[in-house]
């Protein structure tokens, strides 16, 4: 794997007195080598899908699941999109959510993105206080953050890309609110899936 994340310059993190676990400002991982490939056309379409077109109504006024991706019912019976996006990553242990903010410390312990992050980006997963009743709303609501603040980097995989994703709230103290390693293709097709909606779904199962 290129471009392996020197953890010698990596920040350790904190708790502060409220018991919610700390990042740094700016962490030694997001490097200035990923900004090279913001001009490549699959980032483009990342980036467009995620900031521009987020299926969040919180998030994003453009974009809904009933109305732009016609989708009636993604989450429920017979198309279950949850199951389909985990289905299509490379790890159907994907998800570590958090109910609280301080149940954070406790879910990246257990999806290895506590210590010394990003010490492990082989393989996929996501760390993520909940916040939506849809988990992956969730997940797309942190992915976009991550972009909209700059806080994530990437690391090439071959002919993939290996995505690293923070997303923290608060001004002063940056309070972990998700982790993520995800690969671009994983990104790619869960952008396929959703922007094709409940009939290209539909067909493919037919």
């Amino acid at each position: 794997m290129k471009g392996k994340i020197d953890m010698k310059n990596t920040n350790y993190e904190q708790k502060d007195k409220n018991g919610f676990f700390i990042s740094s400002d700016v962490p030694a991982w997001i490097d200035r080598d990923s900004i090279s490939k913001f001009k490549d056309a699959n980032f483009r379409k990342i980036i467009d899908f995620f900031i521009f077109l987020n299926p969040c109504k919180d998030l994003c006024t453009r974009a809904d699941f009933s109305v732009f991706y016609k989708w009636s019912a993604p989450w429920k019976k017979p198309y279950k999109l949850n199951k389909q996006l985990k289905h299509n990553s490379t790890n159907y242990k994907l998800l570590f959510p958090a109910k609280t903010y301080g149940d954070i410390e406790n879910a990246l312990e257990k999806a290895n993105l506590k210590d010394n992050f990003p010490n492990d980006i082989t393989s996929e997963r996501i760390c993520f206080y909940n916040n939506h009743k849809a988990q992956f709303m969730s997940v797309f609501y942190h992915i976009r953050n991550s972009f909209a603040h700059s806080r994530f980097c990437i690391k090439e995989d071959g002919d993939d890309w290996i995505f690293v994703f923070e997303d923290v709230v608060g001004k002063k103290v940056k309070k972990v609110s998700a982790r993520m390693i995800l690969k671009q293709s994983t990104l790619l097709k869960w952008i396929e899936i959703i922007e094709g909606g409940e009939k290209a779904l539909s067909e493919q199962k037919q």
